[in-house]
């Protein structure tokens, strides 16, 4: 158990991945509970971007009907985009593990804001069907949540105070798609179904900001030299990464495994858990991709009221998170 543990962490999770290549100070979040600066920012981050990508989502199915005309033809077009767009975010997310690896949180967080740029840039200036797919491509190269949990990972010792740190980041995630759908909705009631595009377009660049006050390379908790405290006050145990872990840091150092056996190990560890993922994300895309025709045609819902209804149901998924696991 203990090996495969160790194995997990090292090939799951992408939190003990040793990052070459990057400039920058190391830092770390201290274990009294407290939050540390780092990490609020990797929370903004991923407030915002939750925010950008949501701004034009209630648009989007009268954007493709304006482009293509009332009918059958825009209804199914509209079923195609959903598929495109989130086959792209997939092909890129295989990558962007070896990615993160190689070249380190803020690299990816820096990258995953500008693909969003430019999809949003090539989104507002899309005058037909095929540069409205074509805005979606960038997306192969953005993976900001993945980034975020590897970031918090990396920032966020083990235990209680890591599963808290990812309660509050999907938290941060869910606020924000809570308020993009609404503003969204309502900046494109008056039939100008680019602008909030454009506001996300604007929205990528501060995240790019914000991402590159992320520390370079980062260092956990438990990897620290200086005495560990635990919760009673009592002083704890002295040392870098090999003291704090055991034969963790010896793990770390460790050759990456080969792609195969990779990829065997993850299935044998969690290969019921991503099917899970999948049977649930799949129902989750078709049910969202059929609602929003729904309400559209057989509602009547107009933008805003398309906005407001998408928004609930964000603020109701954050108020479940933040309870359950913030």
């Amino acid at each position: 158990e203990k090996f495969k543990s160790a194995q997990l962490e090292r090939v799951v999770g992408s939190a003990v991945a040793h990052f070459d290549g990057m400039t920058g100070e190391a830092r770390t979040v201290t274990s009294g509970g407290g939050i540390s600066r780092d990490v609020l920012q990797i929370y903004a981050i991923i407030m915002l971007y939750a925010l950008n990508s949501t701004l034009q989502t209630p648009l989007e199915p009268f954007l493709v009907e304006h482009l293509m005309g009332k009918g059958t033809a825009a209804e199914t077009t509209w079923g195609q985009l959903q598929s495109f767009q989130r086959i792209a975010q997939l092909l890129g997310a295989v990558a962007y593990g070896s990615f993160l690896d190689r070249y380190g949180c803020r690299a990816g967080l820096l990258l995953s804001n500008i693909a969003c740029a430019v999809s949003f840039l090539l989104l507002a200036n899309s005058t037909n069907i095929t540069t409205l797919f074509l805005s979606k491509v960038p997306l192969l190269l953005s993976n900001p949540y993945l980034c975020a949990q590897t970031a918090v990972s990396q920032l966020t010792p083990e235990g209680g105070q890591r599963i808290v740190a990812f309660g509050r980041l999907a938290t941060a995630f869910t606020l924000g798609g809570a308020v993009g759908p609404a503003v969204g909705g309502r900046l494109g009631a008056e039939g100008d179904y680019y602008f909030p595009a454009k506001i996300a377009f604007v929205g990528s660049f501060l995240g790019v900001a914000i991402s590159y006050c992320v520390p370079a390379k980062m260092e956990r908790d438990d990897a620290r030299t200086e005495p560990l405290v635990d919760e009673s006050g009592h002083g704890g145990q002295t040392g870098g990464p090999d003291a704090a872990s055991g034969d963790a840091g010896a793990a770390n150092n460790t050759p990456a495994m080969p792609w195969r056996t990779r990829v065997w190990t993850i299935l044998s560890l969690v290969g019921w858990l991503i099917l899970l993922k999948l049977v649930v994300t799949t129902a989750s895309s078709m049910t969202f991709s059929a609602q929003a025709l729904v309400l559209k045609n057989e509602f009547g819902l107009v933008q805003a009221d398309m906005g407001l209804v998408m928004s609930s149901q964000f603020l109701f998924a954050a108020l479940v998170t933040g309870v359950l696991l913030g």
